[in-house]
């Protein structure tokens, strides 16, 4: 890349912007954070039955990790509601 600008002749070149139905990757991240999300549920259930049953004992780790996943599926809830 360079670092100039772009001259008259080529801004006149680009296309108009699509402000009424844009081109946007939003299935593509919903397909990569559902089953990211699905995967990380899974894992931290087995880690807690794991801590729980055998074990008998959950640390501050577990609950760290229980609260980072569930702010991050808040946030997987607010990324889709903003498609809306």
């Amino acid at each position: 890349m360079t670092s100039r600008f772009p001259t008259a002749a080529e801004f006149a070149a680009f296309p108009p912007p699509n402000y009424v139905d844009p081109v946007t990757k939003f299935p593509l991240a919903l397909g990569i954070v559902i089953p990211m999300t699905v995967i990380v549920i899974a894992f931290i259930s087995c880690r807690f039955y794991c801590r729980t049953v055998l074990i008998r004992t959950l640390g501050w780790d577990d609950w760290s990790m229980l609260t980072a996943a569930v702010s991050g599926a808040g946030i997987r809830l607010g990324m889709r509601e903003q498609s809306n």
